[in-house]
């Protein structure tokens, strides 16, 4: 049986599900975003690897959820910055935050 042309592989790989291109290796860009995601979850469950890469990027991190009214998630990550930081000494705004 002869290959299938180029026109036809494309074909083929666009009429499967986005699911099984990924394991066939097909690039897929929903995949990359779940692929980023998921290690940025994994990386946030983990009290060994702080979501923020240095207490300045975490701090404006806060500052950003905080922005965008998500109180919950700063509140969580705050929580996070100072398991990861202990000694780091919070700005002003967000020592109010935090309560202290």
């Amino acid at each position: 049986a002869a290959a299938p042309s180029a026109a036809e592989a494309v074909a083929r790989d666009a009429a499967v599900p986005a699911p099984q291109r990924l394991e066939t290796g097909t690039p897929d860009a929903a995949g990359s975003e779940r692929r980023k995601a998921a290690g940025s979850a994994t990386q946030a469950a983990s009290p060994a690897a702080p979501a923020a890469k240095t207490p300045e990027t975490g701090i404006e991190e806060i500052r950003a959820l905080l922005r965008a009214g998500r109180n919950e998630e700063a509140a969580r990550r705050l929580r996070e910055f100072r398991a990861a930081w202990p000694d780091y000494p919070l700005p002003p705004d967000l020592r109010a935050f935090a309560g202290d």
